[in-house]
């Protein structure tokens, strides 16, 4: 009998630690949905010349400033999104890297999304030249779980100049 204690102790370490793994894996992922998304600022990245690029359009990286008020590093396996300016959607794009953010700090997260000539609003199109817009991020993060993804909106709105 002493010597099956050892060995079930043995056993029990491991199987322990993977439930301890388990509940952090999932902890982390649900303390994203507690964190706050702000608007932080669009950069332009690059605009192509109308009618002389194909494809032409503007590049952008919007910034949301994501700040964690857990105890635990919040953490999103993937975010997809679409960008509207002046009410109008203009882009989509789809965040698809870890992101962590650790407990009781703020980071930045950087979306990124071109925004093509054709077929923008003349609102969108007005924007782009003022370089000032009402601008709204719509999206769903999806949190991967041993049981599959659970999801969940995120939506963030500013008037910004880029």
């Amino acid at each position: 009998m002493t010597r099956l204690i050892p060995l079930m102790l043995a056993l029990a370490v491991p199987v322990l630690a993977a439930g301890c793994d388990a509940a952090n894996f999932l902890a982390e992922r649900q303390a994203i949905t507690r964190a706050s998304f702000e608007f932080g600022r669009a950069e332009l990245k690059g605009a192509d010349v109308p009618f002389v690029s194909p494809d032409a359009g503007a590049d952008l990286d919007i910034v949301l400033k994501v700040t964690n008020p857990n105890p635990i590093t919040a953490r999103l396996d993937r975010l997809d999104y679409q960008v509207f300016l002046e009410g109008g959607q203009v882009g989509t794009g789809s965040m698809t890297q870890d992101f962590a953010v650790a407990a009781g700090a703020s980071k930045e997260l950087v979306l990124p999304v071109h925004i093509p000539y054709q077929g923008l609003p003349e609102a969108g199109l007005k924007a782009i030249q003022a370089r000032r817009a009402a601008m709204r991020v719509a999206g769903t993060s999806h949190l991967s779980t041993p049981l599959g993804a659970l999801s969940y909106p995120v939506e963030v709105s500013h008037t910004t100049t880029f």
